[in-house]
């Protein structure tokens, strides 16, 4: 087992990782104060009251797998001084090792470490704690706005968002206090979406008439797996 690890910092924000890089002790930890690109990043947050935080992707290592992992990552995100990711870095790493050949050995540990591998339930929950309260600046929305368009979603991420919708309670958009209408020129009409393809089940004068009718085409689709405003009227 060697003293090197490669590691990473990530913004709590967005959860994007906007620095690798090599070292052993307590390296990872500590600012790259001469590297304005990091430092900049660093300084954002910390204005928006956000606070980066490291994770490490591989340790043990020697000083050359090290590098060769450092190289690896800072190549599979990209960085920002050529425009082809998120990552601070100036260089593209492995400094120091030019020309070196590894062994069979090593080459052998390096296939074995966790390069790309699913983030650990701590990290997770530290990007799902640092979001909890905070509202995105509408600059941040319009940026993740923009990514998503003409990205399609998946049957399943559509199927996923129904279900989550039938699910939950209502969020009063009309003050009525029940889910799936909507008032439309003094009366209330039933509206939703399913699998895709919006239909309209009727206009109604009062909103408890409308939301008897809902219950009964939600439950038709969804059994007892939906929010009910009657539940205890529907067999």
């Amino acid at each position: 087992m060697g003293d090197f690890y490669v590691y990473q910092w990530i913004r709590p924000d967005t959860g994007a990782v906007f620095y690798v890089g090599k070292g052993s002790g307590r390296r990872d930890v500590q600012h790259k104060k001469n590297n304005k690109f990091f430092m900049r990043v660093v300084n954002k947050l910390s204005m928006d009251g956000l606070t980066p935080f490291v994770e490490r992707v591989s340790e043990g290592l020697t000083e050359a797998e090290a590098f060769s992992i450092e190289r690896s990552e800072i190549a599979k995100h990209g960085r920002l001084v050529n425009g082809t990711g998120t990552l601070a870095n100036i260089t593209d790493g492995g400094e120091g090792s030019s020309g070196y050949t590894h062994s069979e050995e090593s080459r052998a540990k390096m296939a074995a470490t966790k390069i790309g591998k699913p983030r650990s339930d701590e990290t997770k929950a530290k990007l799902s704690a640092a979001l909890i309260g905070r509202k995105l600046p509408a600059q941040q929305k319009a940026k993740m706005s923009e990514v998503r368009i003409g990205k399609p979603r998946t049957a399943e991420t559509c199927e996923r968002m129904v279900a989550g919708y039938a699910a939950s309670p209502p969020r009063n958009y009309n003050s009525s206090g029940f889910k799936g209408i909507t008032l439309q020129d003094g009366r209330w009409r039933v509206r939703f979406t399913t699998g895709g393809v919006r239909t309209d089940h009727g206009m109604f004068s009062t909103a408890e008439e409308a939301a008897r009718v809902y219950d009964s085409k939600m439950f038709e689709i969804w059994g007892r797996n939906c929010y009910l405003n009657f539940p205890d009227e529907v067999a």
